[in-house]
Parts: C-alpha cells; structure tokens; sequence
C-alpha cells in the first residue's frame, strides 16, 4: 500500500476556497469589531461602563477572532502542504472539514460556553450584511468536500447545498454532522471500504 498523498480531484482548488474563507471570516470580524467599538466608546475613547454593558458582545468578538485566526492558520497549513508536496486527499479533506465547520459556526452561532452562544446578529451584524460576506463561493469550501467525491456523492442535498446556509436556518446539530460525517463517509467509500 502507498502512503504517497493522493490528491483530490482537479476543479476543486482548496487553496482559492480557503483563502476566500479567510476573506470572508476577516470582513464578518471586521464588521463585527466596528459595531462592537461604536457600542462601548464614545468619541474614540472606550467608556467602562458601556464595556461592562456590551460585556457579552467584547466576549463574543474575541471568540471569534479566535476563529478567524483558525481559518487562517488551516489555510497556511494547506499551502506548505502543497508547496511541500504533501497536500493529499485526506489532508485535504480533513481542511475543507476544520474550515467548513469552522464558517458555519461562525455563520450559524459559536459556542463560548457549553450554555452561551454568540451569533453575528449579536454583534449587529443583519442577516443581508452576512449574506454579502459569505457568499456562493464561500459556501462552496464545505460543499466541494463532498462533491469531490464524484457520482452519487449527493449528502449536500440535506442541508439546502451548503451546511453555512443550513445553519443559519436551522441552529441544529444535523448541519455539523452531515458536515463532519460526509466527507469521511466518502473518502471511506472511494477506497472500497464500508463505513458502516
């Protein structure tokens, strides 16, 4: 048996997608961070008691720039290993599912707590100014996980095309999962294995 990287196939750049994402998590952080600052200074100068007041929110914004510096340190780790040579199908599968989940969080609601969620809208973000920053192509980072697995690979049909879609609908558990679960259910497949 090889244990050379496969890669993926042709047509599905990880690295564009990837770099997109990051695009898109720094505009939604950028966005965020604005709204957030306008809500705790006055005249440029950050007034405590309004900080104390927005706590929630300045909690909020650094979980996810904590995110966003996820999708960006998956996207670094994606590109040495390509320029090394090393950028196979299960590492790439296993970025596409880290930066998926990752924007569907981010899209969908992250979790501070295991009882405290934070969603953009709690930053002030409406669903129209997240729309224009996770755009089709976005979208397509967790779906091109599962589209590159070929004929029959039909999984995105269960959540509306894109588990960052699908969160912002729903908030449930069943986008992450098809989202976790699809991509490994189908590199199981492609090397002839059952996954049951």
């Amino acid at each position: 048996m090889s244990t050379a990287p496969r890669p993926i196939a042709a047509g599905h750049d990880l690295i564009t997608m990837a770099q997109g994402a990051v695009a898109a998590a720094e505009a939604l952080q950028s966005d965020a961070t604005a709204l957030v600052r306008d809500r705790v200074s006055v005249g440029g100068r950050i007034v405590s008691r309004a900080f104390d007041r927005e706590q929630r929110a300045a909690h909020g914004l650094a979980w996810l720039a904590t995110y966003v510096e996820a999708i960006r340190q998956l996207t670094a780790y994606a590109e040495r290993l390509r320029g090394a040579g090393g950028l196979g199908e299960i590492e790439e599968l296993t970025v596409r599912i880290g930066l998926g989940e990752y924007l569907a969080q981010i899209v969908g609601g992250i979790p501070m707590s295991q009882v405290e969620m934070v969603r953009l809208a709690d930053f002030g973000l409406s669903a129209a100014a997240v729309a224009a920053r996770v755009t089709p192509d976005v979208e397509a980072t967790d779906a091109a996980a599962i589209d590159a697995a070929g004929p029959g690979a039909d999984a995105p049909q269960a959540t509306g095309g894109c588990a960052c879609r699908a969160a912002v609908r729903d908030d449930g558990a069943a986008p992450t999962a098809l989202l976790l679960a699809a991509p490994l259910l189908l590199l199981a497949r492609r090397r002839g294995r059952s996954a049951t």
